[in-house]
């Protein structure tokens, strides 16, 4: 019983109160559907400082380049922003990715593996897991590659891209 309470408990401080689990695999399905073929290689955590950088670009209103947007409590901006200085913690673990091979960081940054691998941020959730940010960063090769830190909506039993935040390419 007490193994059970632990593990529980560690579920809920990664994935948050009330996150639902069906959406999380769905979430990352989106992204594993993009490997075309390719073995889906990704990191079991971010790039470390990486997400403290993002801080600044959350404002109270975002709107892309789509002209698509997004009006953030502050209670939700505060909880974004707290949230993304805390995924640098954040650890993936294999049993979430059905079609994917997890790779400790420390391989990816020293043994400079060339192919496709992926970066993910913990999946920040809010508005009752309607509304997902997340950060990526995809590398393709030594002078290929893209980042982005997008809002995702729940819609129709699927994740859509819905607000792009900021990203670049290489």
């Amino acid at each position: 019983m007490k193994l059970f309470l632990i593990i529980a408990f560690s579920f809920f401080i990664q994935f948050g109160h009330g996150q639902d689990t069906l959406k999380l695999y769905a979430l990352i399905d989106t992204f594993s559907n993009r490997a075309n073929g390719n073995e889906f290689i990704i990191s079991e955590s971010m790039w470390p400082g990486e997400m403290k950088r993002l801080k600044g670009a959350l404002k109270p209103k975002i709107v892309d380049n789509s002209g698509d947007s997004i009006l953030l409590t502050n209670d939700e901006l505060t909880y974004l922003n707290a949230q993304l200085e805390l995924t640098d913690h954040f650890h993936w673990e294999q049993r979430l990715f059905k079609n994917a091979k997890i790779i400790p960081f420390d391989t990816l940054r020293h043994q400079r593996l060339y192919g496709q691998y992926w970066f993910f941020s913990k999946p920040i959730f809010i508005r009752d897991n309607s509304i997902c940010l997340l950060y990526y960063i995809f590398y393709c090769g030594h002078t290929c590659g893209h980042s982005q830190l997008a809002f995702y909506r729940w819609r129709n039993n699927k994740w859509t891209k819905c607000i792009h935040v900021t990203g670049g390419k290489s």
